[in-house]
């Protein structure tokens, strides 16, 4: 089988937007860069991403057989069966990497909380949620944002082991900005003719989208470095808005790819906060790069 065919699978193109999941989180819980528990952490969090867009695929098996016909498992590429079990092994492989990374990280050592099992285990529990029940489901932006957030979660727990506030407060932009993604992105098809175009009043979701930024501005009193992803977050706003509402086909793909790559910059607006210049290079580099990746693969 084909390398493409895994890549498309996993969606990897999306990968550094869970890699600055894991900074984020690590920095705003105290804990030191580099250090022990930070690569095993960072490997099991894109595995798990990883196990949940297989087993999406292997979920939307029949959908896609009738509106997604290029995906692998409906153009004949890979069974069923087989992404099912990549799904597993890959779901496994990063529950291991996690227990290695809560017994090396060294704020952790001598915590005697199970945050870190519950996170992981939480995280495995979404997303099959997820994959098995986000078709016309209104509910499915929450359980999108839900996996996520158990990302944060389960890093936070690993890397310190505990959830200090800072984070709590990374996961609430977090979930604004997810909300408003999912929500996007699920009525990215149905804006494409006029007539829905002239009804499609998306103005709650755009409110949700900019709640993080009102976020980075408070920050930003502290660490002025905070705008520079902020300002990179408020092109992607109005840009992405503009063409999901006023244009059409290949472009609402494009606006939808920004906004998932706008997570990166989300993570990055606390990155800033915590490690300065530094962190704010981190998440520019990890957006544009998915940007970047998103040529090849496909985000969604």
């Amino acid at each position: 089988m084909k390398t493409s065919v895994h890549l498309s699978l996993g969606r990897v193109s999306n990968l550094p937007t869970v890699l600055t999941n894991v900074l984020s989180a690590g920095a705003l819980a105290g804990a030191s860069f580099p250090s022990q528990g930070w690569a095993p952490l960072a490997v099991a969090m894109c595995l798990f991403y990883i196990a949940g867009m297989y087993y999406n695929d292997a979920c939307d098996e029949e959908y896609d057989r009738t509106h997604q016909t290029h995906r692998p498992i409906a153009a004949g590429l890979i069974s069923q069966e087989r992404v099912v079990a990549w799904a597993f092994g890959f779901a496994l492989t990063a529950f291991s990497l996690v227990y290695v990374a809560r017994m090396q990280a060294p704020l952790a050592q001598g915590s005697d909380s199970a945050g870190w099992l519950i996170g992981a285990l939480t995280l495995i529990a979404f997303i099959i949620i997820y994959d098995r029940h986000h078709k016309n489901n209104p509910y499915s932006p929450v359980l999108m944002a839900a996996c996520r957030l158990s990302v944060l979660i389960t890093s936070s727990y690993t890397l310190s082991g505990i959830l200090p506030l800072p984070v709590v407060g990374a996961m609430l932009a977090m979930f604004c900005w997810l909300i408003g993604l999912t929500y996007f992105a699920k009525h990215e098809k149905n804006i494409n003719t006029e007539k829905t175009r002239r009804t499609f009043q998306p103005h709650w979701a755009l409110i949700v989208l900019c709640l993080p930024l009102i976020a980075g501005l408070g920050l930003s009193v502290q660490a002025p470095v905070v705008l520079v992803p902020l300002g990179v977050l408020c092109w992607i706003v109005y840009t992405a808005h503009k063409l999901l509402t006023h244009a059409s086909g290949h472009s609402k793909g494009r606006a939808i790819a920004r906004l998932i790559a706008g997570i990166c910059l989300i993570d990055g607006l606390f990155l800033a906060w915590v490690w300065g210049i530094s962190g704010a290079l981190a998440s520019l580099v990890a957006f544009f790069l998915t940007l970047f990746l998103q040529r090849w693969v496909a985000g969604t």
